[in-house]
């Protein structure tokens, strides 16, 4: 499995023009949540989770006290950034798993619908 980050580096969209490969996603993306709804909701389920996770998780690995003269913004800094890192991790590896089964959708798509995109 390769990791793409941007639209041209799919090797089925890479020879479309920009305009065309938006479309052509955004119908792939259609199929994709008419048959499968979770890998279409995937990344974003993995990003609040990771961000929930990632906030909640790292108190009880590193058990930080909650005493009074504990510095409080200072574990609320370490908390959200373990929250934002964990969630944009955890997004990633749902938006490469969602193109992953993107894919053939997205040759069906060229060649259902290349001619009356082009139209």
């Amino acid at each position: 499995m390769n990791i793409y980050f941007t639209a041209s580096q799919i090797p089925e969209l890479r020879d479309l023009p920009q305009a065309v490969r938006r479309v052509v996603i955004r119908r792939a993306l259609d199929i994709l949540r008419s048959r499968a709804r979770l890998f279409y909701w995937l990344p974003i389920l993995l990003c609040v989770t990771g961000c929930i996770g990632g906030m909640y998780l790292p108190p009880l690995f590193f058990h930080l006290p909650a005493k009074p003269n504990n510095n409080i913004l200072l574990n609320g800094m370490l908390g959200l950034l373990a929250g934002f890192s964990m969630a944009f991790v955890a997004g990633f590896i749902g938006s490469q798993l969602q193109l992953w089964k993107l894919r053939p959708l997205l040759r069906g798509v060229i060649n259902n619908y290349i001619a009356e995109i082009y139209d």
